[in-house]
């Protein structure tokens, strides 16, 4: 599958791609990452390209699914015994082994589709993003 446009200096490539590298530096940092993903967003959110588009809204709201379950995580440490207790130390490996590859691996994968001018769905998570055609010739 050839893609439609692989220009480096192609404004959608760009912005596809700065959406999925801020995704990973969500998915990595939730609390430094999301704030900016989240501005990224609100300022390209109504772009015409569908590429842009694929990308943004999926970095959107895996970054926010991502930011929640880093919340939550959090929480549970406190009800727990605190940072100081082993429930805590527990949590935060389940976390960093179990949940950081499920949503860095597929923000590695999208970075690199990006790059090349093509969508990549999210698995589960373009379903709620509403991405599903494919099949698309972006200089329509």
């Amino acid at each position: 599958m050839e893609p439609a446009n692989t220009d480096a200096n192609n404004p959608d490539i760009k912005a596809a791609f700065r959406s999925e590298a801020l995704y990973i530096i969500t998915a990595l940092i939730p609390p430094l990452g999301f704030p900016f993903l989240g501005w990224y967003y609100l300022r390209h959110r109504h772009d015409n390209n569908r590429l842009t588009q694929a990308h943004l809204k999926q970095t959107i709201i895996a970054g926010g699914l991502i930011s929640f379950l880093f919340l939550f995580t959090n929480s549970l440490v406190i009800y727990f015994g605190g940072y100081r207790s082993i429930s805590a130390l527990i949590i935060f490996e389940l976390y960093f082994f179990l949940v950081i590859p499920i949503f860095v691996i597929p923000g590695i994968v999208g970075v690199v589709k990006a790059s090349s001018g093509e969508i990549f769905r999210f698995p589960l998570i373009a379903r709620l993003a509403n991405i599903n055609n494919l099949n698309h010739d972006q200089n329509e």
